[in-house]
């Protein structure tokens, strides 16, 4: 929806996105939305693939191409604190057979990629 559209939700919690019986995802509640202009999807773009890619040093200069503004003199406790918070993270294996006990509110990663399960309860 992002990255298609520029649209975004700003409120995606679990009683704000439906999966449709044809495994559409649907969505309520449009409080809190916005869109992106061209350049600042391609800005997110960027800060998702070094983030992916695990290239924490690049994120203190995405995030402010973003308009995240922080001291300059503390870019580098910045990118230090973001791959201590991000790799794990990013280095992980997703579980799939139950809640996720690390994360803090049990998000299924199941959920998060195969809409379907929703549905099977799986």
């Amino acid at each position: 929806m992002i990255f298609r559209h520029g649209f975004f939700h700003g409120d995606p919690h679990p009683a704000n996105v439906l999966v449709l019986d044809d495994e559409r995802i649907g969505l309520v509640d449009f409080g809190l939305v916005g869109k992106l202009t061209d350049e600042d999807m391609a800005r997110l773009t960027r800060l998702f693939i070094d983030a992916a890619t695990e290239n924490v040093d690049a994120l203190p200069r995405r995030l402010a191409e973003l308009g995240v503004r922080y001291p300059k003199e503390r870019e580098d406790e910045f990118a230090d604190r973001a791959a201590r918070a991000l790799l794990p993270l990013l280095r992980r294996e997703p579980r799939r057979d139950r809640p996720d006990p690390d994360h803090p509110r049990g998000v299924r990663a199941d959920l998060l990629d195969e809409p379907a399960a929703c549905r099977r309860g799986s």
